[in-house]
């Protein structure tokens, strides 16, 4: 098929051969003798949209931008013709990034002006949203992480879209990713504002400064991202969602029974708040809120023994990173991945491979299931290995600047998860093992280290869990008269730190005058690392 490039064509369709178009009578030929144009594919107010052929590149399949607006008066028409330019500029910079459509020609035909841009095939969100019903929560996160990444690199580009919506967003069919398109209302950054000033977008999508004020921000696309979100999950036009007398939106009432975590609503909802400062002001910030609730460090115990868990990488509902066991014998780091259901808040983990052991074939892993709690803060579980020996886990989220230190205290092993403060001041909290007891101790402390003689001292706050099963009453006895050594009634220590801060060691005394020993070293492996970027 031939397609007439007349713009006023009601019927632009023709079958190959014919020399002149059989609406309209306007001739039929290849665009600069190079372009087979092949099937419309829209139209708007500055043009249509042709499918072509490049007979120069064996007919791969192109796109072309023919620019005809159907405007009135010098002034419009001129700003319309800059409009155009600029697009053909933008997309020349844009399109080294593999999800925004490389421009590969710009000319000027007669009245017309024509871009020749990439052909992408695939589907757009909305075609996919028609054929395969609304998403879910997993899609919605695997579709953010993707397209957050564009956004980024347009904003830092200094470009903002304007008209971010599931039309405009195509989902590449050759390997998934998503390819924002329709560059033609786009517009460059100066300083934080867009000039010059001109209302475009679309109902629903576009934010109200855009519509009203004609200014768009980088906060303005997260506004149209946050829409078309919504739009993915219900089903119903962003407009339909919000109640102007009531001032809210109402897509969680009409979410079609889809269960959203409360970490994604509060995210939605704070994509779409009406005030540019209330909202995300970069794709950067909604990326970090995205990668919660699994990446960090998280501290606690697996099979009655000392751990701690780094999540090194979150995407989607998979996230892995390393399991570090601290036993008798040493430690053993193991990578781990592991998947994450966001509306049952269940996970599930899988031991990757073996980093490090004490003793070759000591660690043996099997499948793991637990839940995530409500807060996001704390999980737990159970898991069974391949010898059917069944072991349960449980882990707390540690803050961002968190120091692991692992070593022993009176005789038992301990871990010591320490967060700098304000000055020469620390707080965290100390774990400590027992090899008699199924459970770990848990003890707030404060301290501070003297930089001119690094000395350190530590004092308990309190106890923040005990074991609560023994493996011998005898034991219970005897923990029950030695409690006043300081194993769990922490006095006050004082230690050295090491001119490396790597070591730190010291003793304390209990009420009752008892003495003790500690010591403890600064986890500084370069597992976390390797293993982080080999994933």
């Amino acid at each position: 098929m031939t397609c007439c490039l007349n713009p006023d064509c009601q019927n632009p369709l023709n079958p190959d051969g014919f020399k002149f178009c059989h609406c309209c009578g306007t001739k039929l030929a290849l665009l600069r003798n190079r372009y087979h144009p092949i099937q419309p594919l829209g139209r708007g107010g500055f043009g249509r949209t042709y499918l072509a052929e490049d007979i120069d590149k064996l007919n791969e399949r192109c796109v072309i931008k023919q620019f005809t607006p159907q405007i009135k008066g010098s002034g419009a028409i001129e700003k319309a013709t800059q409009l155009f330019e600029q697009e053909a500029r933008r997309l020349q910079q844009l399109g080294q990034h593999p999800q925004v459509p490389a421009l590969l020609a710009y000319f000027k035909d007669g009245d017309d002006l024509y871009l020749v841009q990439e052909f992408i095939e695939g589907q757009t969100l909305l075609t996919e949203l028609e054929q395969h019903g609304t998403f879910n929560e997993f899609k919605i996160r695997e579709l953010l992480f993707d397209f957050l990444a564009v956004l980024k690199f347009i904003h830092q580009q200094g470009v903002i879209h304007r008209d971010i919506k599931p039309d405009n967003i195509m989902r590449r069919r050759q390997d998934g990713k998503l390819v924002l398109i329709d560059f033609g209302v786009a517009k460059y950054l100066s300083g934080t504002v867009v000039i010059p000033k001109t209302y475009c977008g679309t109902q629903g999508y576009a934010p109200l400064e855009q519509i009203t004020y004609g200014e768009a921000y980088p906060a303005s696309d997260i506004y149209g991202l946050g829409a078309t979100c919504i739009h993915l999950l219900t089903g119903m036009s962003p407009h339909l969602l919000y109640d102007p007398k009531e001032a809210r939106w109402l897509w969680q009432d009409k979410s079609q029974g889809a269960a959203i975590s409360k970490q994604l609503r509060q995210m939605l909802n704070k994509m779409l708040k009406v005030e540019v400062k209330a909202r995300y002001q970069s794709a950067e910030e909604v990326l970090q809120d995205l990668t919660s609730p699994m990446i960090g460090n998280w501290y606690g115990e697996f099979d009655h023994k000392l751990a701690n868990f780094t999540i090194t990488y979150h995407l989607g509902s998979w996230f892995g990173g390393i399991l570090t066991v601290h036993s008798p014998n040493g430690l053993s780091r193991i990578g781990i991945q592991g998947n994450l259901d966001y509306r049952t808040q269940t996970i599930q983990m899988r031991e990757v491979r073996v980093l490090s052991e004490p003793y070759s074939g000591l660690w043996n892993l099997g499948r793991n299931s637990g839940t995530l709690s409500s807060d996001q803060k704390q999980m737990s579980g159970m898991g069974q290995d391949s010898l059917q020996n069944s072991y349960s886990w449980s882990f707390f989220k540690m803050g961002t600047r968190v120091e692991i230190w692992y070593g022993e205290f009176d005789n038992q092993a301990a871990m010591l998860t320490v967060t700098p403060e304000s000055g020469n001041s620390l707080s965290g909290t100390l774990s400590i093992q027992s090899s008699n007891f199924k459970g770990l101790y848990r003890i707030a402390i404060q301290g501070n280290v003297d930089p001119q003689t690094n000395k350190v001292t530590l004092r308990k706050l309190r106890v923040l869990s005990q074991p609560t099963q023994s493996t011998s009453e005898n034991w219970v006895m005897r923990i029950a008269s030695k409690a006043a050594s300081g194993h769990w009634v922490l006095g006050e220590s004082q230690g050295i730190l090491s001119l490396d801060g790597l070591q730190m060691m010291g003793k304390g005394q209990s009420p009752n005058q008892l003495p003790y020993w500690w010591a403890f070293s600064l986890d500084k492996s370069e597992w976390h690392d390797r293993y982080s970027e080999s994933l």
